[in-house]
């Protein structure tokens, strides 16, 4: 199940979860229930039948990826196993073609000693022989005429005074122009061969230069990745360090301005107390006599003969 499925089960619930609470919070508490219950229970079967619909839809995409997957990988395999049953068979048919070359140059060479012998010899039956086993090679098998031609070439002969001798004009023009036509035709496909081996290395270098690339892309992305990390933890470690400091900084001048505040604040406390005490001083001294006390008189004795004082004789009534 993935993530699109989710979001859709999801939403559906979500859906029919709100179509449900909306539908019994504006349902008219005067009409019967059995209508709200009736469209609850089709909201909540629409939303089943919703998401299995989906889940559906997906399994069915699911296997439809799986399957073309599965055509994808088969088709690859059998593109694979006919690459190499290619690839046997150049290579079967290079090996027959190399026994073939080998078994048309024994044969070659048998028959150039053959006409080398049937011109020294007055043998007529050898001659008639070398004659009609040349003309059948040049029917059946041109390429042992070709080699016959190389190798009196090779030896320091006239090719075509030693053909002309064994072969009527007709026969020999005929297997020339046959043998120029198979040499076009495996000049064309020996091109062809190449152009494709050369497509192949040029795809194979592209395919390398391609991982590298993304090889070199992936370390290059590291490299970055991890450089901009560095720098950035040493950033945070450096931001980190001036906040700090300034932080500290920030302590240090509050401290010393409440150490110089509550100094100034002591010395101007001294000052207003020793003004103050200044000023008492100097009105201690002006006033001298208005503050000292007054002296008491002395009690009046009271008379001869005389009762009690007013103020006794008050108190005793």
């Amino acid at each position: 199940m993935d993530w699109g499925l989710w979001l859709a089960v999801c939403a559906v619930l979500v859906a029919g979860v709100a179509a449900v609470v909306g539908l019994w919070m504006e349902r008219d508490p005067r009409r019967p229930p059995r209508w709200a219950y009736s469209l609850s229970f089709l909201i909540v079967l629409t939303t089943i039948v919703t998401v299995a619909t989906s889940y559906a839809d997906n399994l069915q995409d699911n296997q439809r990826d799986a399957a073309a997957k599965d055509r994808y990988d088969d088709l690859k395999t059998k593109a694979k196993l006919l690459q190499e049953g290619n690839d046997r068979l150049e290579e079967a048919a290079g090996e027959s073609k190399e026994r073939e070359e080998k078994m048309q140059e024994d044969i070659a060479r048998m028959l150039v000693k053959l006409n080398e012998m049937a011109k020294g010899s007055a043998d007529t039956g050898l001659q008639e022989f070398v004659k009609t086993e040349m003309g059948a090679q040049s029917r059946s098998n041109e390429q042992v005429v070709s080699k016959v031609a190389q190798q009196v070439k090779d030896s320091g002969g006239d090719p075509d005074a030693v053909l002309a001798s064994v072969l009527p004009e007709q026969e020999l023009q005929r297997v020339k122009r046959s043998l120029k036509a198979k040499e076009e035709r495996m000049d064309s496909l020996l091109e062809k061969k190449e152009k494709r081996k050369a497509r192949e290395k040029e795809a194979d270098d592209d395919a390398k230069k391609d991982r590298k690339k993304k090889k070199d892309g992936d370390e290059k992305s590291d490299r970055d990745k991890d450089k901009s990390d560095k720098e950035k933890s040493e950033k945070d470690k450096s931001d980190k360090e001036k906040s700090e400091k300034s932080e500290k900084d920030k302590a240090e001048k509050e401290k010393s301005e409440k150490d110089k505040s509550d100094k100034d604040k002591a010395e101007k406390s001294d000052k207003s107390d020793k003004a103050a005490k200044s000023d008492k001083e100097k009105s201690d001294k002006a006033t001298p006599a208005a503050s000292a006390p007054k002296p008491l008189a002395p009690p009046v004795p009271p008379a001869p003969g005389s009762s009690k004082p007013k103020a006794e004789k008050k108190k005793d009534k």
